[in-house]
């Protein structure tokens, strides 16, 4: 969990709520940067609610490998949820579209719960 998100970031768009940092498989990188989103169905924010995207990776020789890492922002969070209770139920969706994201799936496969129009 971080704070807030990093200055580039927030340059176009709605401030985002996570980002999926792909990992790096083998001994290659990802150096394509983290893919960054916005919760879709929120006041202030965006995405492609269904249609999950697979993070672009191009790889790098000699860098070690790491896996996949879901950030979320604690600020941006508690500053869209309405109580304790709200804040829950956002940070379950978060993390449930990055995870769908990370397997290529839809947030409702990954979990029947998730409610598909919030």
């Amino acid at each position: 969990m971080e704070e807030i998100p990093p200055v580039g970031d927030t340059t176009s768009g709605p401030v985002p709520l996570a980002r999926l940092e792909p990992g790096s498989p083998g001994g290659s990188a990802a150096a394509g940067g983290p893919a960054s989103r916005a919760l879709p169905g929120r006041a202030g924010t965006s995405g492609t609610e269904g249609s999950p995207q697979a993070p672009a990776a191009e790889t790098s020789a000699g860098a070690e490998s790491r896996p996949p890492r879901i950030v979320v922002y604690r600020r941006p969070l508690m500053a869209r949820a309405d109580g304790d209770d709200d804040l829950s139920e956002l940070i379950l969706e978060v993390v449930v579209e990055e995870f769908a994201r990370l397997l290529g799936m839809n947030p409702e496969d990954v979990d029947p719960g998730y409610p598909a129009d919030d």
